[in-house]
Parts: structure tokens; C-alpha cells; sequence
């Protein structure tokens, strides 16, 4: 087997996994049998380009990284490209507001997070406030 498609079935596996995927999963998602994926990550079968095209573009796979291993796993969320689309076409005053107000937002987002595991940690404490119940004493 060449090097270079050794690398590709490993990434495959790898990609797979992470996605937390059955092989019969992954092979759904391409429109193939899950024999037919079982043998393209055995290297019986190869993958072709647009099975690649599709799984970096459904999974925002860094095609680079898939083929080679160089780079990050993943390219970008839906979420950040979208986003990105849209911060490079505001005015720079926008996007310095924007970007004031997202800080904003990520330090509120912590605080509730804390918040929320100080009290999670108070629950799952041994030590649980007791309510008393007047009908227990009776």
C-alpha cells in the first residue's frame, strides 16, 4: 500500500472515531454500503475526491490534514465561517463594537458557568442541606 494512502485510511479511522461513527454510519452519510466503506479503510477500495470533498465539507474536515496529516483536524464550525463571512463585510467601527460585545458576552458566559458549578457542586456534595418536612416530626 503507498504511504500517502496509508496516512488517508488512517485519518479516515481517526476522523471516524472522533465523530464517534460506525463504520456503517459513515458509510450512510456517503451513500455507500458499509461493506464498501469496510473496504476502503481496509485499502481494498480507494477514496475517491469526492467522498473527500463531501466528508471535509459535512464534517469541516481540513482537507489537508485528512490527505496528509498536516494541520488540524478541523478547518472551521459552520458557525465560524458563517461568522467570518459576515465580520469581514461590517465597517470597522461594527466590527470593533462587535468584537466589545462578544468579549462581553464570553465573560458573562463564564460567570454563569461558574455559577452554575458552584451550585452543581453543592448538590452532588455528601454533605446536602436537609429541608425538615413538618410532617417527618409528627
Amino acid at each position: 500500500m503507498i504511504h500517502g494512502v496509508t496516512i488517508l485510511i488512517a485519518r479516515l479511522k481517526e476522523l471516524r472515531k472522533t465523530l464517534k461513527m460506525t463504520q456503517k454510519d459513515f458509510a450512510n452519510v456517503l451513500g455507500i454500503a458499509q461493506t464498501s466503506y469496510c473496504m476502503i479503510e481496509t485499502g481494498k477500495n480507494p477514496l475517491s475526491d469526492r467522498y473527500i470533498k463531501v466528508i471535509c465539507s459535512l464534517y469541516s474536515v481540513n482537507e489537508s490534514w485528512l490527505r496528509t496529516g498536516e494541520g488540524e483536524m478541523f478547518s472551521s464550525t459552520p458557525y465560524t465561517k458563517e461568522f467570518s463571512e459576515i465580520f469581514s463585510r461590517l465597517l470597522p467601527e461594527t466590527q470593533s463594537y462587535l468584537l466589545h460585545m462578544a468579549k462581553e458576552l464570553l465573560r458573562t458566559q463564564e460567570k454563569l458557568l461558574e455559577h452554575v458549578q458552584e451550585h452543581k457542586s453543592l448538590l452532588d456534595s455528601p454533605e446536602q442541606i436537609r429541608i425538615d418536612n413538618p410532617a417527618d416530626e409528627a
